[in-house]
């Protein structure tokens, strides 16, 4: 098996080709060796082989139910040393109040995958444990104290907050500063004070057409800018609705620091464009191999 460090094995079970995950898997298709299995008999026959030993098994979920923690034991007896990750499709809000959510070491939601992802293998070839590699037994609060130990990688520039609330503009600028930026605040609807901003947030809560023409108009007033929107709950389509108001990214309520300043770097850095290109080619070759 190879050296997780430097070529991290990921088997990936479920529907692959399904809307809420192409952005966590542009993350897995660049940053590992990604191996498919479109069902869980399929990923047990690849694990039963002998010619697979993952270090890391994503499930993903597209609903409440569609897998159980009895169907998933498998999959830990034929690759015991192997984490499990699941990540939860739009369907899954509210699953873990009412559903019967199975044993994993991490459970992420579909919009949470590309920042968690990404930074929890940084943190692999950095040599520190990321959250899903403590014990299944690790509660919420040590698995949420994992996280937060890692310090934001330090950026510099200026941020407009875009938002009704005065007390939360004030916590975005907090949360902004502790990974050196500066953030100024405007409300919806008028003029944004500063020039030549490196990014720009808009708060709002659900894109209705009163919201979606709200950031609309923060975009127009924030061109070629990229503006992040924090929602409530977004669904797959929430990022087709702010790109074509004129956003760029979305980042879901309530949410860890750490994955603000990632969204943020990678907005500005165009990474979200160039995760957009390799969609489109896995895309592409998925269609000519089985052509």
């Amino acid at each position: 098996m190879s050296s997780f460090a430097q070529s991290p094995c990921v088997l990936l079970v479920g529907d692959h080709g399904h809307a809420d995950f192409a952005a966590p898997l542009a993350v897995l298709h660049a940053e590992t060796k990604l191996v498919l299995a479109e069902s869980l008999p399929a990923a047990c026959r690849l694990l039963a082989s002998g010619d697979l030993a993952p270090h890391l098994i994503v499930v993903l979920q597209t609903r409440p139910g569609e897998f159980s923690a009895a169907g998933l034991e498998p999959l830990r007896t034929l690759a015991p040393l192997a984490k499990l990750v699941g990540l939860m499709g739009s369907w899954c809000e509210g699953e873990l109040r009412t559903g019967n959510p199975w044993p994993s070491e991490s459970r992420w939601y579909w919009y949470e995958g590309p920042a968690r992802l990404s930074r929890s293998l940084q943190q692999v070839h950095e040599a520190v444990c990321p959250e899903w590699g403590l014990p299944l037994t690790a509660n919420p609060l040590e698995r949420l104290l994992a996280v937060s130990r890692a310090e934001p990688s330090r950026q510099t520039g200026l941020l407009v907050v875009c938002t009704r609330h005065v007390e939360t503009a004030a916590a975005l600028g907090d949360a902004l500063a502790w990974g050196g930026l500066a953030c100024s605040w405007v409300r919806p609807g008028k003029a944004v004070p500063v020039r030549g901003a490196t990014a720009g947030i808009w708060e709002g809560s659900q894109l209705d057409a009163d919201a979606t023409e709200e950031l609309a108009d923060f975009c127009r007033r924030m061109p070629d800018t990229p503006v992040v929107a924090l929602l409530d709950f977004p669904r797959a389509d929430a990022l087709e609705i702010v790109r074509a108001a004129g956003g760029t990214a979305i980042l879901a309520k309530p949410f860890l620091m750490e994955d603000l300043h990632w969204t943020i770097g990678q907005v500005v850095g165009g990474a979200f464009s160039q995760g957009e290109k390799q969609r489109s080619v896995t895309a592409r070759e998925t269609l000519d191999s089985s052509a």
